[in-house]
């Protein structure tokens, strides 16, 4: 498990890429647990009710299976399928472990009416984190320019925010 995070790590701080990562169907099959417990768990923490939670991390992975699953297709790469994804699963499930006290540190202080700037300030940080790891993998996955892998990874982005918006009205 130690080896798994550590290798999930370097393809987010830029050391590796998906290739590094075998393409096992159980690898896959745990790090979209992962990232669907990380999904489940900031949900947790605005959304309504559990339904809503549930809806919300159905979405989420719906969305980045289609998205990349559509891109590897389309640029013929479909071999890297399970390596892309587990790279994009098993880095955003660390992402989200990033994430998670932060949001809860934000929420509390707005729900005390206090300031929450900071807070705010390192999501947004984690935000653009989060799009250069996408950019990177996708760049290796792809054999791209990194700029394109984080055009790639920004439109991602505001695909989700659009796609998040007109299912549950408001951006989650």
């Amino acid at each position: 498990m130690g080896l798994l995070l550590r290798v999930f790590a370097d393809i987010a701080f830029f050391r590796r890429g998906p290739e590094d990562l075998p393409a096992s169907p159980f690898l896959f099959a745990f790090s979209l647990l992962l990232y669907t417990t990380g999904t489940i768990a900031t949900s947790s923490i605005y959304a309504a009710d559990a339904r809503q939670i549930f809806l919300e991390a159905l979405a989420d992975v719906a969305m980045m299976l289609l998205w990349y699953g559509s891109l590897l297709v389309i640029y013929r790469r479909r071999a890297r399928l399970q390596q892309t994804l587990t790279a994009l699963f098993g880095t955003g499930a660390l992402l989200y472990l990033v994430a998670f006290p932060v949001m809860n540190w934000m929420k509390h202080l707005l729900d005390a009416q206090s300031g929450a700037q900071l807070p705010t300030l390192l999501m947004m940080a984690i935000l653009v984190w989060s799009i250069a790891v996408a950019g990177q993998i996708v760049h290796r996955a792809l054999d791209i320019r990194f700029g394109l892998g984080i055009l790639i990874g920004i439109c991602y982005f505001f695909s989700s925010v659009a796609v998040f918006d007109f299912l549950f009205g408001a951006i989650a």
